[in-house]
């Protein structure tokens, strides 16, 4: 399951570049690679913790 919000992360990270290398850009492409960028960061802290986090919890004891 970690893989998967790690491949998710990649898929953010790598639209916001797409995006980025448009020449012209609008407020509402800050805002979408913003959000982009977020959750690139979120799902892949999310992702490098999951079996930290499964294994430490009192349900996956």
């Amino acid at each position: 399951m970690a893989s998967v919000f790690l491949i998710a992360s990649f898929n953010a990270f790598f639209f916001s570049l797409l995006v980025l290398q448009k020449k012209q850009k609008g407020y509402h492409d800050k805002v979408l690679v913003f959000w982009l960028v977020l959750l690139g960061i979120y799902t892949g802290i999310y992702g490098f913790t999951y079996n930290f986090l499964l294994l430490n919890s009192p349900i996956g004891r």
